[in-house]
This record gives C-alpha cells, structure tokens and sequence, in this order.
C-alpha cells in the first residue's frame, strides 16, 4: 500500500502546486511560499510580495486545502510569512488504529483530520546573497482512533545565492517535537540553477533518519521551461518510507503579478492506479515591483 500521504504529512510542509509538479523539490526554490515550511533560509534572498490558495485532491481521496502570505518587500532587516493548511484522509488502518475488539460486521472509522499553522522568518545578508532562516508550526489534530490533541515543532534553514543563476539551500526540519504527534526529524539540502534563456533544474536530497532502510533520503529533481506566459514542468522522486518512485508532471499560466499552477504526482511502483496519483492547483498573487522615483 502506498503511504505517500502519511509521509507528506508527517513531514509537516507546505507544497505549491509549481513544486509539486516538479517532483516536489523546494528545498533551493527562493520564489515561492513553500520555503516557510520547506527551508525558511530561503525567504530574505528575494524582495517580494506574494498570496497563494491551494487545493489538492489525492491520493486515494484525501484531500488538502491552503492559504499562504509572504511578505519579503517591507523591511530590510526581516522577510516573513504566514501559511495554512487542513487537510481530511482516510486512509487503513494502521497497527496503531486498531480498536481492542469490535462487532463482527461493524466499519471502524479512521478518518484523520489536521489543521496546521506556520510562521517562516528569514534574516538577509550580505546584500541578500545569504539568508537565514527559522519557523515554527502550530498543529491540531482530529482523529477517529487517537482523539484530538495539539503538536508544535520548529524549522531552521539557510540559503545562499552567490549568482543570480544559483541558489543553494539547507534545512532541518521538525527537531522540536512536542505535542501528541511525533513527525520525524529532516535534513535537506537542495540546488537550483536558473539559467537565463534555458530550462530551471532543481535537484533536493533529504535525510530521514527515523526510516530503517539501506538509503534513508528522499531524493527528488525536476525541470521548468517557461514558454511567454506557460511554464511547463517535469519532475521525479523518490521516497525512502517504502522506496516508491513517482514521476511529476505540471502546468502554470500567468506572470509575475498572477498565475494559475497545477501539478500531478504519479507513482510508479507497484499496481498502477489512478486513485494513487494526487493532483494540486494553486492560484498565486504576487505584487509588482514597486515603480522607481523619478
């Protein structure tokens, strides 16, 4: 069975439907709202103003909802952002979901229920060619079989952009647990490379200690080309809780001021099928750059 969803949730990020369609890479992406949950080293590298709602429908019919607010423009000395999301899955039961004994015939419901509120915060240097970063997560959740019950946990990243055509990122993730939901620990690097007049690549790696596997990282890579107002995107990964490899797929209309994502996630281990796959669009609002004075 394919537990993508369990995993994602766990990992407690943020994904945009850009991201997603590139194999859910992020770790280097400097200009997008996931960096608040992915690495929030990467928020002061960019001055910038943006707004994003996100739906996301799979797999096997979970479904996921979001808001974000980034706001990288106002100061010199701190970018920072809010983020949102909730989300409803019913997925198997698992060892944990299993009741002490039930009626012969009787459905045991297992519906799971998170609510998860984040602050990112980066700290720019050296003329916004280094960015540190911190963030913070506070979650509720609502289970059928574990009650409900409330869960913090804390991020710090680091970003550097020594030309414009690179950005480098680092990040550690959820190593402040307390709550009644242990999410595993991370640590992930990622580099991205825009190259003027060419496609944007972007490969990430990221350690999970807690996974008992010969290689415990996720590893994910992904292409954008960007055809006028059409991006175009492509993408791979690999997730180390149960070795399952998925190919990505994505679209985007728009420009900087507005623009419309959609992004797919299809595994390709095991049994194909198609309730497995996840499907992502965000609608994005970024404001434009302030006009020079004369």
């Amino acid at each position: 069975m394919w537990v993508w969803l369990a995993a994602a949730r766990a990992a407690d990020t943020f994904d945009s439907s850009a991201l997603l369609g590139m194999g859910r890479v992020g770790v280097a992406s400097a200009d997008e709202n996931a960096a608040l949950t992915l690495n929030p080293g990467l928020l002061a590298l960019e001055e910038r103003y943006d707004f994003q709602g996100q739906f996301r429908y799979g797999p096997n019919g979970s479904t996921l909802f979001g808001g974000s607010a980034m706001d990288g423009r106002t100061s010199d000395q701190v970018s920072g952002g809010l983020a949102y999301t909730g989300d409803v899955a019913d997925p198997a039961l698992g060892q944990d979901d299993l009741p002490g004994w039930v009626l012969p015939g009787t459905e045991v419901e297992n519906r799971k229920r998170h609510h998860d509120f984040a602050l990112g915060l980066g700290f720019p240097l050296a003329k916004r060619h280094l960015s540190v970063g911190v963030g913070a997560n506070l979650g509720y959740f609502d289970h059928d079989r574990q009650g409900t019950g409330w869960l913090f946990d804390g991020y710090v990243g680091l970003g550097a952009r020594p030309v414009d055509e690179l950005t480098l990122g680092l990040a550690a993730r959820n190593f402040l647990p307390l709550g009644g939901e242990d999410r595993p620990t991370t640590y992930a690097a990622g580099v991205r490379l825009d190259p003027k007049g060419l496609p944007s690549a972007e490969f990430d790696a990221t350690l999970v200690p807690s996974v008992d596997a010969a290689l415990p990282v996720d590893l994910a890579a992904g292409l954008e080309v960007v055809v006028g107002v059409l991006s175009i995107r492509g993408g791979w990964r690999r997730d180390a809780a149960n070795d399952v490899h998925s190919a990505a797929a994505g679209l985007g209309l728009g420009n900087p001021g507005a623009s419309l994502e959609y992004g797919t996630l299809l595994p390709l281990s095991g049994t194909f099928d198609l309730d497995r796959t996840v499907h992502q669009i965000s609608l994005r609002f970024g404001a434009p750059d302030p006009i020079p004075e004369p």
